[in-house]
């Protein structure tokens, strides 16, 4: 039996229209960020063909989250990889003004 569907957030600023895909759910995130996904499960987002990357599919994920060396530990979110999925993500959205928040 599989467990219940859980609602998770992918959070750099909410972030839309990331193709999200575990064992047993897929979807693309919502004006929220939000994705469905399973306890237990990985879950992988993507952008069209470019995949982000692969993380156990929790109820808060970031692009930390989806860094192996970074593995969602805060100390290491200096990390370039995380600086640049982020920048990424940022761009796909150009009217959000990040500068008002």
């Amino acid at each position: 039996m599989q467990g219940d569907i859980a609602t998770g957030v992918f959070y750099d600023s909410p972030v839309q229209g990331l193709r999200y895909e575990t064992k047993s759910l897929q979807g693309v995130t919502d004006d929220k960020g939000t994705f469905e996904y399973r306890a237990g499960e990985t879950i992988t987002f993507s952008v069209g063909e470019f995949v982000l990357g692969t993380a156990e599919a929790t109820a808060f994920l970031t692009p930390a989250h989806l860094i192996i060396e970074v593995g969602g530990i805060p100390d290491r979110i200096l990390n370039r990889k995380v600086t640049n999925m982020a920048r990424f993500l940022q761009s796909l959205n150009p009217a959000d003004n990040l500068e008002e928040r």
